[in-house]
C-alpha cells in the first residue's frame, strides 16, 4: 500500500507541470511565463578608430538620443518559429548605482503564453508590425526604409518627469561576433529568468542592451568665414568664402533592421572590428554592400539607385557655436558601407563608383570686397562669377576673352557665387593600408551607432563651383576633395549591449551570461 501511495504521489507531481521553467503550455496545462526586461546603457573605455584627437573616448549620447518611448519584444521558439509579441509602454528611467552606467530603464514584466527560447527587441520603431509573424531568420534579414529618427515629437518620461518634444531614435538589439566567430543577433532567453509569477520575474530581471539604427555625423569648424588668396584681374579686390550651411550626400535609402556582420571578417580584416566582451561589432553590411546601382552623373540618377543624392539647395544644416569655440552641428543617417573593391583609387570610368561613399557637403559662397580704390571690373556687384585657369572674372565675356587668348582650359561658372566643399566620410584611419587600385574594406563607410566627428581646420582653396543649385550632386574624385583641411574622429556612441547579470540557483554571481546562438544562414546569404 505504501508502494502504491508513493507511485500516486510521484504521478501527481509529474503530470501537472514538470519543472516549471522547462514546461511547454501545450504539455503543461497552459501555464503562463513571466519575464522582466530592463533596457540599460553602459559606459565604455575604448574606441574603434580616431585619425587624430582622442582615440579612446566613446561619445555619450544626449538625453533625446537615449530615451525609449516604447519597445517591442518578439519571441521565438527553439526552431526560430514566431510565437508572440509584447508591446512595452510607460517606460521610465531610474538612476543607476554603477558609475559606468548612464541610465537604465525601469523594469517591464511581460506575461507569455509560450515558452520563449529567443527574442529580438526593437525600441521606438514606428511600425513594429514589420516583424509580426516573421520567423527569426526572416526578421534578421528584413531591410527597411525606416527613418533613423522620428519626424514627430513625443513626450517621454525620465525619472518620473515628462520630457516633451523628444524625437526618438529607433533601436534594435545589438549584433556582434563572438570569440568563436559566431554571429550573435538574437537574444537567448535565460531559463532562470522565466518565472511563474510577475513578482518573481521582477526580482530577477533580464538586462537587454541595444544600439541605435542611426549613425551620427558632426561637423565642426573654427570659423564661418575664410580669407582666400584668390586671383582676380585686379589687385584691389580681396576674396573670402562664407559658409552658409551643410548636409549629407549619398546616404542609404535602406538598412537592415538588425545589424548584419559576416563571420569571415574575423580572418579578412587586419583591424579590430569586434569586441565580444562588450557585445559590439564595429563594421556592418547594408543591403547594397556588394551590389546596387550608382549613377555616374546627375543625369544618370534613377529611382532604383541605392543611395540618395542632394542638391546645393538641399544643404540646410545649421552650425552654431559650441562650448569649445567651434561652430558645430549634427545630422543623422542610415549606415552605408561597401566592400573595398567597389571603391577604386584611380580616376576614369571605374572611379565613378566613388558615388558609393557618403559625403559631408559644406555649402558656401564667394564674397568680394574692395581693399582700396574702385571696383572697375564689377566683382562686388556681379551675380555670377566665372573662373578660367584659376583666375576669377566678374563676367562671362571677360572669361571668354581670357579663353580666346589662352585656349585649352574650361570656364567654370559659380552661379550666384555658390560653391561647396565635399568631404568623404572615413571609417578607418590612414594607418590601415590601401590595396592595389582600390581601398580596403573599412577605409570609407558609415556604421550605425557610431559618431563621426569631422573637424575642419581650414580651407586651402576654392571648392567645387555650382552651376545649377537645383541639380543633385554626384560625388566624383576631384582635386576639390583636398581643399578642406580636416581630420575625422570616429567613436561609437555609448550604446546598449547584450549581456546580463543574475544569481544562479547556487547563489553564485554570474556575469556576461549571454547564451549565444549562431546566425543560421538558411538563405545562403553569405555566399
Amino acid at each position: 500500500m505504501r508502494k502504491w501511495g508513493l507511485i500516486l504521489l510521484l504521478t501527481a507531481l509529474i503530470l501537472p507541470g514538470c519543472v516549471y521553467e522547462k514546461a511547454d503550455p501545450e504539455q503543461c496545462g497552459g501555464r503562463k511565463y513571466y519575464l522582466s526586461l530592463v533596457l540599460r546603457t553602459h559606459g565604455e573605455s575604448a574606441a574603434t578608430r580616431a585619425s587624430e584627437g582622442s582615440p579612446n573616448a566613446f561619445e555619450d549620447a544626449s538625453l533625446p538620443e537615449m530615451l525609449v518611448a516604447y519597445a517591442d519584444a518578439f519571441f521565438y521558439g527553439a526552431d526560430g518559429a514566431y510565437l508572440e509579441t509584447r508591446h512595452l509602454t510607460g517606460i521610465d528611467y531610474a538612476a543607476a548605482s554603477d558609475p559606468s552606467v548612464e541610465m537604465q530603464a525601469g523594469t517591464q514584466t511581460v506575461e507569455l503564453s509560450h515558452r520563449p527560447y529567443k527574442m529580438l527587441i526593437t525600441a521606438n520603431l514606428p511600425d513594429a508590425s514589420l516583424l509580426e509573424g516573421k520567423t527569426l531568420s526572416q526578421a534578421k534579414e528584413l531591410a527597411s526604409d525606416i527613418a533613423c529618427r522620428w519626424v514627430a515629437p513625443v513626450s517621454v518620461d525620465y525619472n518620473g518627469t515628462p520630457v516633451p518634444d523628444v524625437y526618438p531614435f529607433p533601436m534594435t538589439s545589438s549584433t556582434w561576433l563572438s570569440n568563436s566567430a559566431q554571429v550573435i543577433t538574437d537574444v537567448a532567453v535565460p531559463e532562470i529568468c522565466l518565472k511563474e509569477t510577475a513578482a518573481k520575474a521582477a526580482a530577477a530581471p533580464f538586462t537587454v542592451y541595444m544600439e541605435r539604427m542611426a549613425a551620427k555625423l558632426t561637423l565642426r569648424m573654427p570659423a564661418l568665414e575664410y580669407k582666400l588668396p584668390a586671383v582676380t584681374t585686379v589687385n584691389n579686390i580681396s576674396t573670402k568664402v562664407v559658409v552658409l550651411g551643410w548636409g549629407l550626400n549619398a546616404v542609404n535609402k535602406n538598412a537592415y533592421l538588425f545589424k548584419r556582420v559576416r563571420p569571415s571578417w574575423a580572418a579578412d580584416f587586419s583591424w579590430t572590428w569586434y569586441n565580444p566582451s562588450k557585445c559590439r561589432s564595429y563594421w556592418a553590411e547594408d543591403p547594397n554592400y556588394g551590389a546596387g546601382t550608382y549613377p555616374v552623373s546627375a543625369a544618370g540618377i534613377s529611382g532604383g539607385d541605392a543611395l540618395s543624392y542632394v542638391s546645393f539647395n538641399d544643404l540646410s544644416g545649421t552650425l552654431a557655436l559650441d562650448g569649445g569655440g567651434y561652430y558645430s552641428g549634427s545630422l543623422y543617417c542610415r549606415e552605408n558601407t561597401a566592400d573595398g573593391q567597389y571603391l577604386p583609387l584611380t580616376d576614369g570610368v571605374s572611379a565613378t563608383l566613388y558615388s558609393r561613399i557618403t559625403h559631408v557637403l559644406v555649402k558656401a559662397e564667394l564674397q568680394f570686397s574692395l581693399a582700396s580704390g574702385t571696383d572697375t571690373e564689377g566683382y562686388t556687384t556681379a551675380g555670377d562669377i566665372y573662373r578660367y585657369n584659376g583666375v576669377f572674372y566678374a563676367s562671362l565675356a571677360a572669361a571668354q576673352a581670357a579663353e580666346l587668348a589662352y585656349p585649352g582650359s574650361v570656364i567654370e561658372c559659380f552661379k550666384d557665387r555658390q560653391l561647396y566643399y565635399k568631404i568623404p566620410v572615413e571609417h578607418l584611419n590612414s594607418v590601415y593600408p590601401l590595396s592595389g587600385t582600390s581601398y580596403n574594406t573599412g577605409n570609407y563607410g558609415v556604421v550605425r551607432n557610431h559618431r563621426y566627428t569631422i573637424t575642419v581646420t581650414g580651407l586651402s582653396g576654392v571648392g567645387t563651383p555650382v552651376a545649377d543649385p537645383s541639380e543633385p550632386i554626384v560625388p566624383v574624385r576631384t582635386p576639390g576633395d583636398y581643399q578642406a583641411s580636416v581630420y575625422i574622429t570616429v567613436s561609437p556612441w555609448q550604446q546598449f549591449q547584450q549581456n546580463f547579470v543574475f544569481l544562479d540557483p547556487s547563489g553564485a554571481l554570474q556575469t556576461n551570461g549571454q547564451q549565444v546562438e549562431s546566425w543560421t544562414d538558411t538563405s545562403g546569404w553569405y555566399e
